[in-house]
């Protein structure tokens, strides 16, 4: 009767040991071996500075925005004089403008003055946009009555434009926390055409319908003190001429008064609730089709045109940006 007792001893005492001798070698299990390649795996464990950065890109960014309408005649030169332009390269900067759009980092010192240099405005509108592990959007124009283009080329390489027509144009966000009290931000134009799948999709994988344009895609790191501001970049020869002062505008945007100026104060989080705004208020109609007449006086329609303008007569306007992290780790 003692014999079964000795042999589940003995099986015990040899389970003990081989528990205690995974405990002394650290619990690593055997390296892997890849067949095929011919060599052993190693495993290394990730440095601490790896896993704070790695932890800190799955961190959600939330960033506060003002939309700001003015007249499309008015020159902005002052107050853009304020954002430092300089944080694109040259040539990434000669690209954007070439295709209307205009960016540079506005640093908190300096809100103050950009709102007395921007002036009144039409409208003012605030937003919350949170930006995870997919593209947000940030800006969407109406659907496109006219053939927009999409300047492609970049110096000194050949001429390259993609003619745009029907759907919409699109301002996609990236983002990510550094860690280090800053932030990137990755702005992406699109051009949007929904398709039609017969595999169910979610409302993100929709947003990327049509035509990314990863190839214009700009990224900049700010920080909490700092604002990101996206513009309109209108030569001065397609500026359109100031709307005669005894015959006002009748076109403002619906619900809109004429605004005193106002600093856009990139340290002040808009009032409300947490829960994030949407950050495209609503917008006027689609912008009407040109007489046949005017067609061949109107500038370049570029992606700026579409995205940040509401028309492309002198009684329009356009659109300026100014979104700002907070909160960050």
């Amino acid at each position: 009767m003692t014999k079964p007792a000795t042999l589940r001893y003995r099986r015990g005492r040899i389970a003990l040991c081989c528990v205690a001798a995974g405990l002394l070698a650290g619990c690593v299990s055997p390296d892997p071996v890849d067949e095929d390649a011919g060599y052993r795996i190693e495993r290394r464990s990730t440095p601490p500075e790896v896993a704070q950065a790695q932890a800190a890109e799955r961190v959600a960014v939330r960033w506060v925005m003002r939309r700001s309408l003015v007249p499309l005649s008015r020159p902005l030169e002052q107050a853009w004089a304020l954002a430092d332009e300089g944080v694109l390269p040259p040539v990434s900067q000669a690209v954007w403008n070439a295709n209307g759009l205009r960016v540079g980092v506005l640093s908190a010192s300096s809100a103050r003055a950009f709102g007395a240099a921007l002036g009144e405005t039409a409208e003012s509108v605030d937003g919350q946009l949170v930006v995870a592990d997919w593209p947000e959007l940030l800006r969407r124009s109406p659907p496109l009555g006219a053939e927009f283009v999409a300047d492609l080329t970049v110096p000194p390489g050949e001429e390259r434009r993609v003619p745009l027509t029907g759907g919409r144009l699109q301002l996609l966000v990236e983002s990510r926390a550094l860690g280090n009290g800053t932030a990137e931000l990755t702005l992406i134009p699109q051009h949007a055409r929904p398709r039609a799948s017969i595999v169910p999709r979610t409302a993100r994988e929709k947003l990327l319908d049509g035509r990314v344009f990863d190839e214009l895609a700009v990224t900049l790191t700010v920080s909490e003190r700092q604002g990101v501001l996206v513009g309109l970049f209108l030569p001065l020869e397609e500026r359109p001429p100031e709307p005669d002062p005894d015959n006002p505008p009748e076109d403002t945007p619906q619900g809109s008064s004429q605004n005193a100026p106002q600093a856009l104060n990139v340290q002040e989080t808009p009032g409300g609730s947490d829960r994030p705004a949407s950050a495209e208020p609503s917008e006027p109609a689609e912008k009407p089709e040109p007489a046949e007449t005017d067609r061949e006086a109107l500038p370049a329609l570029t992606l700026g045109r579409g995205l940040l303008t509401t028309g492309v007569g002198p009684r329009h306007f356009q659109v300026l940006l100014l979104i700002r992290p907070t909160g960050l780790p």
